[in-house]
């Protein structure tokens, strides 16, 4: 689902905000566009706009000087004549949940785990991207409609449309439906970000740059992009959203049902792979943690200190080293250092009764699918039979 970070950084899309943009402005209304602690002053800009193509040109005009948010939900329309169709650099006042008509959309943001005022790293954002795509897949089996999903810069996030009114209740609904994914889905990379619930919420304006801290090679500065987004939006009814806020303290005991696991359980991988560990109760967070008989990224230290956990019995994967070599190290790099398969359900290829390898396609990505098939070809190629000459098998 993620780019790469070099692809992320170019020239401001107009196409993408234009697009993204439409679909929050939808039955039309009024949209407040932010510039949060901009410039030498930290002042904060604001102007609010009934037409997406001046909203397009405003949001062009700051991209690269200032982060460029816009507010979820639509905004009272008495509320245009503090600024129309543009941006004040220096606002007096912005919008408050009050000004808020109705709410519009729930926002389910994954925030990858990191020290605050920096950008991720690509490892990072892959964590919030395994998680994005876990809640994605469980919502959508429960009858969920296809949400819009973006990259944030930083995270991932997830759009789904809702109709609720601008009133406590419905804060509350949104602000149980937000805990009850995040006591499921959390991990110790990436998290769900519960205190999104306020209706007059902002998120940035895809197609813009994401700017926090100073860029470096590691922790780059992102434009966001939307991974996918269904023609229309579905409805989300009300009886849906109360159905997974109650759900709040089963997701927390045992992390939901296998029959719609989002993922395989990992000591499967772990012994299948022959890796030797050893099992840790369940953390503060819910995580089952397996300490490896030698972590991959150091030599000094004890055995069985660092490893790799999961939220029994279907959570997504975590992992963690204690050791300067392995800061900032999670599942995705042990994934890799350790050889085991492509994050998603059982996510490597395993072996049936009769010894021939057996590869899960179900639920699963087709570029889990064929990585897997390509080690399954690899390993029997001994001695060499097969070539890849291009895309074909010779």
């Amino acid at each position: 689902m993620t780019r790469n970070s070099a692809a992320c950084g170019g020239a401001f899309s107009p196409d993408e905000a234009r697009r993204f943009l439409s679909h929050l402005h939808g039955a039309g209304g009024v949209l407040e566009l932010r510039l949060p602690k901009h410039g030498p002053y930290k002042f904060t800009g604001s102007g609010y706009f009934d037409a997406v193509e001046a909203a397009v040109v405003a949001a062009a005009r700051w991209d690269g000087k200032a982060n460029v948010y816009v507010t979820l939900n639509p905004v009272n329309p008495s509320l245009l004549a503090r600024a129309v169709n543009r941006i004040l650099d220096r606002a007096d006042a912005t919008t408050s949940d009050g000004d808020i008509v109705c709410r519009r959309f729930l926002f389910i943001d994954i925030d990858a785990v990191r020290a605050t005022g920096i950008g991720s790293t690509d490892d990072e954002l892959e964590e919030a991207r395994a998680v994005a795509e876990a809640i994605a897949e469980f919502l959508t089996a429960q009858g969920w409609p296809q949400p819009i999903i973006a990259m944030s810069g930083n995270g991932f996030y997830l759009l789904f449309k809702i109709d609720l009114p601008n009133d406590e209740a419905a804060r509350g609904l949104v602000a149980g439906v937000l805990a009850a994914l995040g006591a499921r889905f959390n991990t110790l990379g990436a998290k769900v970000d519960t205190t999104v619930s306020n209706a007059s919420r902002i998120i940035g304006v895809v197609g813009t740059k994401k700017m926090k801290g100073d860029a470096t090679a590691e922790r780059p500065h992102r434009r966001s992009y939307i991974v996918s987004a269904p023609a229309e939006l579905g409805l989300v009814p009300r009886a849906q959203l109360e159905r997974v806020a109650a759900d709040r303290e089963s997701a927390g005991n045992d992390r939901g049902s296998t029959s719609r696991t989002p993922h395989g359980a990992l000591t499967d991988i772990l012994e299948a792979a022959g890796i030797e560990y050893r099992e840790q109760p369940p953390d503060a967070n819910g995580v089952t943690w397996y300490h490896l008989h030698r972590c991959p990224f150091h030599e000094d230290g004890r055995d069985f200190e660092c490893g790799v956990g999961q939220t029994l019995p279907d959570g997504a994967y975590a992992g963690h080293c204690f050791h300067p070599e392995g800061q900032g190290r999670g599942w995705q790099e042990f994934k890799r250092e350790l050889g085991l398969g492509g994050g998603g359900h059982h996510d490597r290829a395993m072996v049936s009764a009769d010894h021939r390898p057996a590869i899960v396609i179900t639920h699963r990505h087709r570029r889990d699918i064929a990585e897997d098939a390509w080690r399954a070809l690899i390993a029997a190629n001994d001695p060499v039979r097969f070539f890849r000459h291009g895309n074909s098998v010779a």
